[in-house]
């Protein structure tokens, strides 16, 4: 069982990225990595525990046997999505990966 419903899933990823994207914004990759600033956040939120320091991922995980990407809260909406896709890639192109994460969530409230 998730540890958060679909939408409190949604609502925290929206909340990191949004956080990441102020701070890529700030000029914060010159420092960190995407990966880090995930840590960071999940860290002063109190969500350590959360699987690969992702909501989606750890929304998949059944019993910790592993991330199930067809469960992907993203791939809910858009079955095409994948967080490493070339063209909005969370690790090479996190800004564009905060566009899609938003693009998605429009498409997901008007459902």
């Amino acid at each position: 069982m998730p540890k958060y419903n679909l939408d409190k899933t949604w609502e925290l990823c929206l909340a990191q990225w949004a956080w990441i994207r102020k701070q890529i914004e700030a000029g914060a990759l010159s420092e960190f990595t995407i990966n880090a600033l995930k840590h960071k956040w999940l860290k002063d939120n109190g969500f350590e525990s959360i699987q690969n320091r992702c909501f989606f991922c750890d929304y998949t995980d059944k019993k910790k046997r592993g991330v199930n990407c067809t469960r992907c809260p993203g791939r809910l909406v858009d079955s095409s999505f994948h967080c490493s896709h070339r063209d909005y890639s969370y690790y090479y192109k996190p800004l564009a990966f905060c566009d899609k994460l938003l693009e998605l969530n429009a498409i997901r409230s008007k459902k």
